[in-house]
Formats: structure tokens, C-alpha cells, sequence
């Protein structure tokens, strides 16, 4: 198996979240201050905190009036196996999230051999697990600055595409008869922890491209465009390390007809070569959760690699002049790449084999593109995972509106946004699939924690689908909104994500277990 990793860290943000919040949104709401645009953030949080109180209670009813209760169990197994299943998928790419500030810390201090790695560094020995090893580790500067590392495993049993990982890759043999090589892809930006950076990156209108692939061929959809050149930019990064095959030469029927008969004598060797192709899983956080996302989709040939911009002339000598140099150079050092992954067939190239998971990813992919290869994680309220042109604007449409009402308004103007955020998450739900299209969204099989005040500081994990959850998504959770508090940064951190994850209530609780703890 082999494992890609992409890594790269940021100053942590401030401890004061509408703070940093207000200081980005002063960029586009020029005429208000910060202080101005922090205290209308603290004020409208208030409306949001309400919805949430909402949610907190009804989980608290159900689970004091259920208790250990088999009554209407339906579908009990299923959810119990798939929150199971995400728990494992989700720590195990902490865990490789983990090896690469390892990984890192290395590299600063000289060390070459990164494979020969003591138990004193590796404590929970990542690398010795079915013989990993470290085939690519390398800094990628553009079109968003990442860490790459590439682990390979040779004898990998478990599943691919959808059915990666889960509760069977829990209890899989890793010394079976069928065994593969698995590659594991995992993303860290080096806006991870920087709020600012990170908002640039999804503040931007989607990408529009058509489909062409199966039933939804002529279709159209959308992604982040910057996400997207940055997930071709690692694929072809590591195409030479994890085993992407060339293109395949086109011939003409003659020379087809001609040739049938040596192809199909050397057809069964062929097939018993490629009876055992790799596996290639890929994770992520953050802005990286969204790039690894997307580089699954290219290569599992759900939706096209990006196209190559033109370049333009520029209209001042001046610039001309100051970018001749570098095109120069990258051209240089660009050349010989470009040509090899010319010879490589990135797009579709893991069709039924490529996997990813994504924690505290932003939206990254239309809602049209069901990827269900992907399991995305939210926790509590992660303000990434619900950042995107369109909600960023009606944040600001909100701060606006607030700054510029009078006392008045101000004083009761959490009760008329509470009634907006409410009829417009009905209204998001409403619509269903209308406009899907245009509308960004969290990639593949998504599931949300949160930290409950109840069962011993347990969290809740659901999985946002139809019904009910799909409806207390949009009003309670507010997923397509901005949710203002205190948490909006602290629950985007990988630290926050093992805690939570790590309490996921898997069983119900008794009656009488209560205590302290509070959901901030």
C-alpha cells in the first residue's frame, strides 16, 4: 500500500474567532470597521445559538425517553455499522495526519531514511503496520502550498472505492491470498490553521465543466477551481510513485485487424498481470480535505481533470519583464515533468478504486456529483465546512443589515434573524435537487459530530441523508450558513476532530447517566 500525505502548517489563529472573522469581512465591508463588524458577529450569534439550543434538547428528550428501548429499531444495525465504520476511517487518517508533522520534524533535522524510523518517534508504529513505507515526500508550492508524502503497502486485502475501509477494513487479514497494493493519499495545507488564507481560497465563484461520464454524460457541475488545479497538480506530482498507467496508444482498424490475433494470444497473460490492481485511498483536512476529495473524483474518472489555461499577454512592458524570469525558470525545471505526465492517463486512471476520506473539508464539489467513494466529516460548528461564496455573502448581507439598523433593531434583530436562518434552511430543503448544479457541497457520504452535555461527555455522530437529518441539516445544524460562536474555529482543529470522534456514542445511554458538560 502506499500512503500520499500532504502537510504544511500556519500560525495558529487568535483566540478570539469573530475577531479574525470581522477582520476578513471588513476586506468587502469597507465601510464598517472591525470592532463594528465583531460586536454585530457576537450579536447575531445569539439567533444561531437559539437553533442550536433547539437541537440540543430534542437529542437530550430522545435520548432520556428512549433509554435502552428497542422500540422501532429499524435500520439500527446499518446506522450502528456505518458510524462504526467512519469512526475507523476518520482516526486512521488522524493518525496518518499525525505522521506527517513526524514526517516533517524529520526532514528539518537532516534525517534521509525516513523508513528507518525507531518506536521512540513512531509511538504508535504507523510504518510497522502490514510494512509501510515512505515513497514520496515532497513540498508542493502551487496553485496552494502543501505537504505530499506517499506511503506504500504492499499487502493490503481490504476493499476499494466504496467499499473502503469501514467495519471490514477493521478485521481484514493483511496476509490473505488476494493480497494488493494499497495507496494511501494524504493532504495538509499550509493555510490549515490560518483563517484568513483559508477564506480566500473558498470566498470565489465555483468552476462550471460537463459530465461525461455515464448516465449524467451532458450534464453540468461545479467545483472550487482553485481545489480542483491543485488536486491535478497532485496526482501529477506523484504519478511516477504510485503506479499510474500510460496512455494507451490509438491505432487504426487496420492495424487492429491485423493485430487481433496476437492480442488476443497474449490476452490471458495480460489479464492475470492486472487481476490484482492497486488500491488508492486518499485523506485530508481543511482546504487539503477538499483537494484530496476532488483528486479522488479525477481519478476514479467522476468528474474531468481541469483544462490548462491559456496564458495571456500581459499589457505592461513592466510586468512582462518582471514574469519573463520566472516563466523562464519554471519552464526549466517543468519540462522533463511535463512531458512524463503527458505519458500518463491521470484522468479515470483508479476507476472503482479510489477512495478518500475528509475531515473538516469546505465544500468543494457540486451537489450533483454523488461521490459516495468519499466519507467527509464535519465537527460541531466547523465555520469551514460551511464557507462558500454564497454564504459568505449572506454573512455579510446579515453584518450589514445589523450595523446599520438602529438600537432597536439591534436589541431585537435576533428574533427576526432566528425567523430568516429558520425559513431559509426550510427553503434550502425544500428545493431538494433544484439548482444543484451551481450549488457547492460537502462531498460523498458526510457525517457531523457534535458533543453533546449528556452520557459522560459522549458525542453524536449522524449521517446527513434524507429526512429528518437531511431537514435538521439545513435548519438546526445550518450547514448552508455561517454558524457564528465561540467554537466556529476551535472545532475546525485536528485536536478538536480525534476528541470528538474518540466520544462518538456507538450505543445508547442509560437514563440516570448525567453530568456536567456543556456544548459550547
Amino acid at each position: 500500500m502506499c500512503v500520499l500525505i500532504i502537510h504544511a502548517r500556519a500560525e495558529v489563529s487568535s483566540k478570539n474567532p469573530y475577531r479574525d472573522l470581522a477582520s476578513y469581512l471588513q476586506k468587502s465591508v469597507i465601510e464598517h470597521s472591525v470592532p463594528d463588524i465583531e460586536s454585530a458577529l457576537q450579536s447575531l450569534a445569539k439567533s444561531q445559538s437559539t437553533l442550536k439550543s433547539f437541537d440540543g434538547m430534542s437529542h437530550e428528550l430522545y435520548q432520556r425517553s428512549h433509554g435502552n428501548s428497542m422500540k422501532g429499531s429499524s435500520g439500527r444495525v446499518e446506522r450502528t455499522a456505518g458510524r462504526m465504520g467512519c469512526c475507523a476511517d476518520s482516526l486512521f487518517g488522524c493518525e496518518l495526519l499525525d505522521l506527517v508533522d513526524e514526517l516533517t520534524t524529520d526532514e528539518k533535522e537532516g534525517k534521509t531514511d525516513v523508513n528507518d524510523r525507531t518506536n521512540e518517534n513512531d509511538d504508535d508504529c504507523t510504518l510497522d503496520i502490514n510494512d509501510r513505507k515512505v515513497v514520496l515526500n515532497m513540498k508542493l508550492e502551487e496553485p496552494i502550498p502543501m505537504r505530499l508524502v506517499v506511503l506504500l503497502e504492499e499487502n493490503y486485502t481490504g476493499g476499494s472505492g466504496m467499499n473502503h475501509g469501514g467495519v471490514d477494513g477493521i478485521t481484514i487479514d493483511s496476509k490473505g491470498a488476494n493480497a494488493r497494493k494499497r495507496y494511501l493519499i494524504i493532504l495538509r495545507d499550509d493555510f490549515e490553521n490560518d483563517l484568513d488564507k483559508t477564506l480566500d481560497c473558498l470566498d470565489t465563484a465555483p468552476q462550471f465543466f460537463d459530465l461525461d461520464v455515464g448516465l449524467v454524460s451532458g450534464e453540468v457541475a461545479s467545483c472550487n477551481k482553485l481545489m480542483w488545479q491543485a488536486a491535478q497538480r497532485v496526482l501529477e506530482a506523484c504519478a511516477d510513485h504510485i503506479e499510474i498507467p500510460n496512455k494507451t496508444e490509438k491505432v487504426n482498424d487496420d492495424e487492429r485487424e491485423d493485430s487481433e490475433s496476437e492480442v488476443d494470444a497474449e490476452e490471458s497473460d495480460e489479464v492475470k498481470e492486472v487481476s490484482n490492481p492497486p488500491v488508492y485511498h486518499f485523506v485530508g483536512r481543511s482546504i487539503a480535505g477538499g483537494v484530496c476529495s476532488l483528486a479522488a473524483a479525477i481519478a476514479d474518472g467522476s468528474i474531468p481533470s481541469p483544462p490548462k489555461e491559456k496564458r495571456r499577454k500581459g499589457s505592461k512592458s513592466s510586468s512582462r519583464s518582471k514574469s519573463r524570469s520566472r516563466r523562464n525558470n519554471s519552464k526549466r525545471e517543468s519540462s522533463e515533468e511535463s512531458e512524463k505526465v503527458q505519458e500518463k492517463q491521470i484522468h479515470g486512471f483508479a476507476a472503482g478504486r479510489a477512495s478518500a476520506v475528509s475531515l473538516g473539508t469546505p465544500p468543494s464539489i457540486s451537489a450533483n456529483i454523488k461521490a459516495a467513494f468519499v466519507t467527509s466529516v464535519i465537527c460541531g460548528d466547523d465555520l469551514i465546512c460551511r464557507s462558500t461564496k454564497k454564504s459568505l455573502d449572506r454573512l455579510r448581507k446579515r453584518v450589514t443589515k445589523h450595523v446599520q439598523g438602529g438600537a432597536l433593531t439591534k436589541q431585537m434583530g435576533w428574533m427576526t434573524d432566528t425567523l430568516s436562518l429558520t425559513v431559509s434552511g426550510l427553503k434550502s430543503h425544500a428545493h431538494g435537487s433544484e439548482g444543484e448544479e451551481a450549488r457547492l457541497s460537502i462531498p460523498g457520504r458526510v457525517y457531523i459530530v457534535r458533543p453533546r452535555r449528556i452520557g459522560g461527555g459522549v458525542s453524536s455522530m449522524h449521517e446527513i441523508g434524507q429526512g429528518r437529518d437531511a431537514l435538521r441539516a439545513s435548519v438546526l445544524w445550518q450547514l448552508n450558513d455561517v454558524l457564528l460562536s465561540r467554537s466556529l474555529w476551535k472545532h475546525h482543529t485536528l485536536e478538536t476532530y480525534i476528541s470528538s470522534i474518540d466520544k462518538v456514542q456507538l450505543r445508547t445511554m442509560d437514563d440516570d447517566e448525567e453530568n456536567d458538560y456543556y456544548y459550547e
